[in-house]
């Protein structure tokens, strides 16, 4: 009877301590899976920040970039405003240059025109009077001519 206590002793033991080892070995199970838990969820959260803070980065970058890419176009655009409006004034300045000169040309080719033609208007004044001249000395001339042969042929 002893030998048979004690051996239902020890099998209740034997169950009670394996009842304790599950107990255990379920705490244990739950606190890893506590722990492990904690871990990934802190790991996962820092992951969560540093993308965040990554992406803020990137977001800001970005639009630095793009302020930066917008202020070049403007001052492209500023460049190219003042380069056409040199351009244009020297083209300007070159054109009224141009004109100026051709103007003057022209005034001096006109005074010019007006000596030459003044110069031909006398000359040809000249010539009218030398011509009108030698019209009437021939007509003088034969007038007298006309006379004489009139006054041959009277006293003929």
């Amino acid at each position: 009877k002893t030998h048979q206590m004690r051996h239902d002793e020890a099998i209740r033991e034997r169950v009670q301590l394996e009842k304790d080892l599950r107990v255990f070995y379920e705490n244990m199970q739950t606190e890893s899976d506590v722990k492990l838990r904690g871990w990934f969820t802190e790991r996962f959260t820092q992951f969560e920040a540093t993308t965040r803070d990554h992406r803020a980065q990137a977001d800001e970058a970005s639009k630095q970039a793009y302020q930066h890419l917008l202020n070049l176009r403007l001052d492209a655009e500023d460049a190219y405003r003042s380069q056409r409006t040199k351009f244009e004034q020297e083209i300007s300045e070159r054109y009224e240059l141009v004109l100026t000169t051709r103007a003057g040309e022209l005034n001096k080719m006109s005074e010019q025109h007006k000596e030459v033609s003044l110069q031909l208007w006398e000359e040809r004044n000249k010539a009218a009077q030398q011509v009108t001249h030698a019209e009437m000395t021939m007509q003088t001339k034969f007038d007298k001519l006309f006379k004489n042969q009139q006054d041959e042929a009277h006293s003929a």
